[in-house]
């Protein structure tokens, strides 16, 4: 694959396109899933409003797209947390426990 192609997110006809193990389908949520699949993107909306986000864009490893998973919903949540708190409070200087 050149340079050119793999900036424009082309890849050539004998390689496998990436992110095929994420385009199977996945088995459907439970009530329980469900719900706490809601409750994990009601915790990411709030928090990008808090925040004033209003764009994101994010991947999806093993799998699973990360819009059907709680825990890397309330990830993203924290991470975009953490980022907007460092950042208003300026430079730390040691990392997070």
């Amino acid at each position: 694959m050149g340079l050119w192609n793999l900036l424009n997110g082309r890849s050539t006809p004998a390689e496998p396109s990436v992110g095929t193990a994420a385009t199977e389908k996945t088995q459907p949520l439970s009530p329980s899933e469900r719900a706490d699949l809601e409750s994990a993107w009601r915790e990411l909306s709030q928090t990008l409003g808090e925040f004033n986000v209003t764009s994101l864009r994010a991947c999806s490893r093993e799998g699973r797209h990360w819009s059907e998973d709680p825990e890397a919903v309330r990830a993203i949540a924290g991470t975009i947390d953490s980022i907007m708190d460092d950042t208003s409070e300026g430079p730390k200087d040691s990392p997070a426990p």
